[in-house]
């Protein structure tokens, strides 16, 4: 698995679909995860950002899906990953997730930072 299929199979672990940022589906269906990707090498630390999308009047699914990724990363710390030629490793660092408007009714989102650092050459 290469550093981009890593990231994508770390976000994709939670039971909803995950897509790069940039390559949602026009027919994506709620709710959904889009993250951000990027990659480094040995010592790199890197943000590893992410966005929960949810559409629903309330936010008690959305808070239950933050909460079960959070608590997934904090039972693992650090969550590692293997990779070709090494390991990502995966931990929060400061403020986990916080409100993200879509300017559209009924569409709710957390924003989700944490970090990584790739353990490879």
């Amino acid at each position: 698995m290469d550093k981009f299929q890593s990231i994508h199979s770390f976000w994709s672990s939670f039971g909803v679909p995950a897509y790069n940022r940039y390559s949602v589906p026009d027919d994506a269906a709620f709710p959904y995860i889009t993250y951000e990707t990027a990659i480094g090498s040995l010592d790199d630390l890197i943000p590893l950002s992410a966005s929960i999308w949810y559409k629903s009047t309330s936010l008690a699914d959305l808070s239950r899906k933050t909460e079960e990724i959070y608590n997934y990363i904090v039972e693992h710390n650090p969550v590692l990953i293997k990779i070709d030629g090494g390991y990502l490793w995966i931990f929060k660092n400061g403020i986990f997730a916080q409100d993200q408007s879509s300017g559209v009714d009924n569409i709710k989102a957390k924003y989700i930072t944490i970090y990584g650092e790739f353990l490879t050459q």
